[in-house]
């Protein structure tokens, strides 16, 4: 008598291990997806925001108050900043800023390129640094600088 029992409990107890595995198993892919979901989200959320930011704060504007846009072929590029030692563009499809340092002084002009970025997107910093970003420079303007894409100073 005792055995049946013993041979009961044992059949539940080795069922109720294999429903927990198996629910434990179906349970973690969901978990991972709304994690990548959550971020993706936020992502999208920051990139969104930075955007809006960006166009609202814009300095290069046309006579009529519009802001000046490069169209090419598969790029649209919006010019937000530029001085006489840097530019900002936000370039479309490609959902990226641009930092074009023009002055000989590229490690200057990139500190002042970067504050007007921080001050024209609006962001915290690690905020910024989940957007795409490149801060370049051409070889007329600075041989030892160009050719390369640098990252945000602070996100490096």
């Amino acid at each position: 008598m005792q055995r049946k029992y013993f041979l009961l409990f044992g059949t539940f107890a080795i069922i109720g291990l294999v429903f927990f595995l198996f629910f434990l198993k179906i349970k973690s892919p969901e978990t991972t997806q709304t994690t990548t979901t959550l971020q993706e989200q936020t992502q999208k959320n920051i990139s969104q925001r930075a955007r809006i930011n960006a166009f609202k704060n814009a300095s290069v504007k046309n006579q009529n108050g519009n802001m000046i846009i490069v169209d090419e072929k598969y790029i649209k590029e919006y010019q937000l900043i530029e001085t006489t030692d840097y530019q900002i563009a936000y370039q479309e499809p490609k959902n990226r800023y641009l930092l074009f340092i023009i002055s000989r002084n590229f490690k200057l002009a990139r500190k002042q390129a970067e504050e007007a970025f921080i001050k024209l997107i609006d962001l915290k910093k690690t905020e910024l640094c989940q957007l795409n970003v490149d801060i370049v420079t051409p070889s007329w303007a600075n041989q030892e600088y160009a050719g390369k894409e640098h990252r945000l100073s602070f996100c490096e």
